[in-house]
C-alpha cells in the first residue's frame, strides 16, 4: 500500500507470547525502554502485563515501522527484563 509516511507510526502494541526474565506487577505495569530494532533506538514506554504470556506497550512517543511478528526487548537501565515477538499494532 502506498500513503503518507506519517502512516507509520503508531503508540501502542501487544506482545505474545511474553517471556519474562523477572516478575512484573501485572496492576501497574512498568516505566522501561524498550528496543525493537537491532540497531534502533531505545524507546521509554509503559509495559502492562494482562498475565504471564500477553502485555500491551505503550510508547511515550509514536514509533515508526513496527510489525507484527518482529521482536521486542524490555530493558530497565542495563537490565533485560524480557521480550518476545509483537502480536498486533494498534
Amino acid at each position: 500500500l502506498v500513503g503518507p509516511d506519517t502512516a507509520l507510526f503508531k503508540s501502542e502494541l501487544y506482545v505474545k507470547p511474553v517471556n519474562w526474565i523477572r516478575p512484573i506487577n501485572q496492576i501497574k505495569g512498568l516505566r522501561c525502554i524498550a528496543k525493537y530494532q537491532p540497531d534502533g533506538p531505545e524507546v521509554p514506554c509503559l509495559v502492562t502485563p494482562f498475565d504471564t504470556a500477553r502485555a500491551h506497550v505503550q510508547f511515550d512517543d509514536p514509533q515508526r515501522a513496527l510489525i507484527p511478528g518482529q521482536s521486542i526487548v524490555f530493558f530497565e537501565e542495563s537490565e533485560l527484563l524480557g521480550g518476545g515477538p509483537i502480536e498486533r499494532v494498534l
